[in-house]
Parts: structure tokens; sequence; C-alpha cells
């Protein structure tokens, strides 16, 4: 996991300079994501948790680190065994609806980006062509209103639930068990002395609007998924440790004679493995 944590510095020095993001530093976030191949899956959800959370200038520098490393991986492993390509198109749709949030005038170059995988075949047409969709203002998935980050809707990367909690009108949308609930107090209502009317007349268009539903079941299920893939993901860590702590033990057992050997290796091993546990926390 050190070098997950090695590619999450990388990325998030993106902030250290202003856009447009040099060269040099997209090839040093390009490289370190490659280094962290073994843990793909936590690279691309840390690519993913940065677009959503950054400011709306750097949503563009968020899509090319994407498309860097997804080039750079095709060209390393080739396309049949790129794992990154893939990984990303599982989330894509809401990853390009956080992207479309940047500066109006940087959507003509993710409009671009789109272009040029289409014709690459980077991403297969049936995933490039709903995202250009997404281009269009009045795309039903803008009608929820965005919380949270200064960029983006407060979804998290590993499970993009609460799609849209509407902290400035008091309506709140849990994907999880999708109730509708009316938040008392907000901070932006204690700063302009009024909270906006919602009319049961709204919630119910809302409730009956088909897109809504479809979003809120699309990513219920979604969330679903992702949490047996974390389970599953740390079940297999766990069989790993154990897996390598007896192989190690065993290697300490046959060349140390006596069992203070033993003792302070397997000490020193038990470190290792307690801080690899607590950098996955």
């Amino acid at each position: 996991m050190e070098n997950v944590v090695a590619f999450n510095n990388e990325l998030s020095s993106l902030y250290d300079q202003k856009p447009p993001i040099s060269k040099a530093k997209m090839a040093a976030i390009t490289k370190s994501a490659m280094r962290a191949i073994k843990f793909y899956k936590h690279v691309v959800q840390s690519v993913e948790k940065f677009i959503l959370k950054c400011k709306p200038e750097y949503k563009v520098p968020g899509l090319y680190v994407i498309d860097s490393i997804v080039r750079q991986s095709r060209h390393q492993f080739g396309p049949e065994k790129d794992v990154f390509a893939p990984r990303f198109a599982r989330n894509i749709k809401e990853t390009f609806a956080n992207l479309f949030r940047c500066a109006p005038d940087d959507k003509s170059r993710i409009i671009r980006v789109l272009n040029l995988w289409q014709k690459n075949n980077v991403f297969a047409p049936e995933v490039i062509q709903p995202i250009f969709d997404l281009a269009d203002p009045n795309h039903p998935i803008y009608q929820l209103p965005p919380s949270g980050g200064t960029g983006g809707p407060n979804m998290s990367g590993s499970n993009l639930n609460d799609i849209a909690s509407g902290g400035a009108n008091g309506l709140n949308l849990s994907s999880t068990s999708m109730d509708i609930s009316m938040n008392a107090t907000g901070s932006n209502d204690d700063k302009h002395g009024v909270m906006p009317e919602i009319t049961n007349n709204n919630l119910q268009q809302l409730l009956n609007d088909p897109n809504v539903l479809l979003q809120l079941q699309t990513l219920q299920n979604f969330q679903k998924m992702k949490q047996q893939e974390e389970q599953q993901y740390k079940i297999n860590e766990m069989r790993m440790q154990e897996k390598e702590f007896e192989k190690h033990l065993q290697n300490v057992l046959k060349t140390q004679a006596g069992g203070h050997g033993v003792s302070a290796e397997s000490s020193e091993f038990n470190k290792e493995v307690e801080f690899v546990s607590v950098e996955q926390k």
C-alpha cells in the first residue's frame, strides 16, 4: 500500500500549481500510478474522488490524469491486459457528470478528449456515447442539486451515495434507503435567514420523475456491489498476510537456531503487517 500512498501524494500535489499542469507533473503522477498497479482499484478510486471534490478549474487536469494513466497502461501492457480503462469505465458516467461541472470554457477540452478516445477505441462506443449526452446541461443527472465540496455533489468515490443532498433547500435524497427527509436546519439557511419553501407538489413531481428514480436505483445497486467488493478485498488481504506470515515464520525456523532469533524476526514482521493494516484504514 506504500505505492498507493505515494500516488495519492502525487495526485494531491496538483494543487501546488495552477492549471495548466506541466508535462513533468503529469508524467510523475502517471509513473506513480504504474508503480501502484497491483492496487489499481485504489488508484482509480483516488482519481474519482479527486475529480469529485476538486475545484472547477482542476476538473480538466483530473481528466488528463485519467487519459495519461490509461494511455500509458495500454502502451506498456497492451489493450488486452490494461486494467485501468475497464476500471475507470465502471463509474465513468458519474465521473464525467462531475467533470462537466468544470469552468464553462473547459467543456470543449473534455469533448476533445472524448473524441480522441472514440477515435482510438480507448473505450467502447457504448461507453463513450452516453458521456457525450452529459455535455447537455439539461441532462436529468444535473436536475439533482450538488452539495458538499466546491466542485461537485457530495458523493464518495467508494460508494457514490447521497447523489443529491440539497443543503440549500433542505431536501435530502439518500441512495442507500431512498428516503426523503427534510433537514430542519442548515448552514446556508443560517447565513441567509430564509429557507426556500418546498411544496408537496414539487416532492411528488420529483418522485414521479422516472429519470430520478433510475439514477437512484442505479446508484443503490452500485453501492451494494462496491460494499461486496470491499469486503472480499479485505478478506483476500487478510489471507495474503496470513500466508506471508506463515512463510516467513517457516523460513526463520529453518535458518535460525534456538528460539531467540525467531522471536526477534517475528516481532519485526508483525510490525510490518501492523503498518500495512494501518495504511489500509
